[in-house]
């Protein structure tokens, strides 16, 4: 079986419900980032930019504070300030932040909440819901195969590829044991909270 062909597999076994929350994941997201924004006095670039950068090796819960906290100035950066709090120190120097989001994760990532449809973010669990078990860094040559078959996948069951991601996302991660043999439900961002 392909990579693209076991996504596919995936994608047809999960609910109704998974395939809801997936679609509007990622302009839910805007949509909490918007208004922590306005709270803020910042733009919604900006907090999603901070958002995006914060996102590492993090809970949503976790992020969300994060962001909320460097937004009104009360941080400058998640788990990585040494290389988080000059990027985000640059974000806030410019009206256009995504240029100071980098990273293969972080930057699809800002694309995608700021409305990309065609944004693939790659993570580990990303990997995992593609077959990929145990990786903690995706490759280049592992990233190529992962980003043409998530892309043919989603074409071919007529999905964005934002979408399909963040309902690929989803399924592994509601599937997948934790350390002590709970399965999780994730919580949407709309309540900003995850197990």
């Amino acid at each position: 079986m392909t990579t693209a062909e076991a996504l596919i597999e995936r994608y047809q076994k999960t609910h109704p419900s998974t395939r809801r929350r997936g679609r509007a994941w990622y302009p839910e997201a805007r949509r909490v980032l918007a208004q922590i924004a306005g709270e803020s006095d910042r733009s919604v670039a900006q907090a999603v930019a901070v958002f995006a950068i914060t996102s590492a090796n993090t809970t949503l819960a976790s992020n969300l504070r994060f962001t909320k906290e460097i937004l009104a100035g009360q941080r400058m950066a998640g788990c990585y300030p040494s290389f988080q709090t000059p990027q985000i120190e640059a974000v806030f120097s410019t009206r256009y932040p995504g240029r100071f989001v980098r990273g293969p994760k972080c930057g699809p990532f800002y694309k995608a909440i700021m409305g990309d449809v065609d944004a693939l973010v790659l993570d580990r669990w990303a990997a995992r819901a593609a077959g990929v078990e145990g990786v903690k860094d995706i490759r280049p040559g592992l990233r190529r195969e992962l980003e043409q078959a998530y892309r043919m996948a989603a074409r071919f069951c007529g999905e964005t590829v934002r979408a399909f991601q963040a309902i690929a996302w989803l399924d592994i991660r509601e599937s997948t044991p934790t350390k002590r043999g709970t399965v999780p439900r994730l919580r949407d961002i709309t309540k900003g909270e995850n197990e």
